[in-house]
């Protein structure tokens, strides 16, 4: 979801620092990005060997490619990268244990979980962070069924909500919002999937 404002910074420097998409072929899409005139930061050699490369989008949002060749789509988003000034093994044994993901490395990685459909990825920055709030990705949503229940949860075990529970009754959707201790936002909704007809989230990838 997109709103229009002046962001007050891009995503490379804050807590959230970058998207990563699968493709099939990494040299072939940095190709087509560059002959639309878009910013290619880096290309280096992933893990296993195979091609990556850092894309600039507009405002200083930073993506990752990783190639796959045997992908069957164009694009498929498979992580988001949060960095923190503290522990990244608690922090993701946070979002295990709360959120029920899926703890396992990513390639070397050792600190990952996944999400339907997403994994997400917990390293250690090397120095302070930037909370989201305000920059070019301000915040990070999961859908969650029951989220009245699971806020209360939440709250129960401590967590403290920059946005509490509530509907926005225009359009139907049930939101609730909490920073975690790296300063990433997440937003928590309820309907939101049925506000538009949603694709069925793609495979994981390494």
């Amino acid at each position: 979801m997109l709103n229009e404002r002046a962001p007050s910074g891009g995503t490379s420097g804050s807590s959230l620092d970058h998207f990563g998409f699968s493709v099939p072929d990494v040299a072939a899409f940095l190709e087509r990005w560059r002959a639309d005139g878009l910013e290619v930061e880096s290309e280096f050699e992933g893990f296993g060997g195979l091609p990556q490369a850092y894309l600039l989008l507009p405002d200083g949002i930073r993506v990752e490619l990783e190639q796959i060749p045997t992908l069957g789509y164009p694009a498929v988003p498979y992580h988001v990268h949060v960095y923190t000034a503290g522990d990244a093994e608690a922090l993701r044994d946070e979002f295990v244990e709360r959120f029920g993901l899926t703890p396992r490395p990513r390639g070397s990685n050792p600190f990952t979980a996944d999400a339907p459909g997403m994994n997400v990825s917990f390293t250690a920055s090397e120095g302070p962070v930037a909370p989201t709030r305000g920059r070019a990705v301000d915040h990070i949503g999961f859908e969650v069924e029951g989220l009245e229940a699971f806020a209360r949860e939440l709250a129960e075990q401590g967590v403290a909500f920059d946005v509490e529970y509530r509907v926005l009754e225009e359009v139907g959707v049930a939101i609730a919002f909490f920073s975690d201790a790296s300063g990433t936002t997440w937003e928590l909704t309820e309907g939101l999937d049925g506000l538009a007809a949603l694709p069925e989230p793609g495979p994981v990838h390494r």
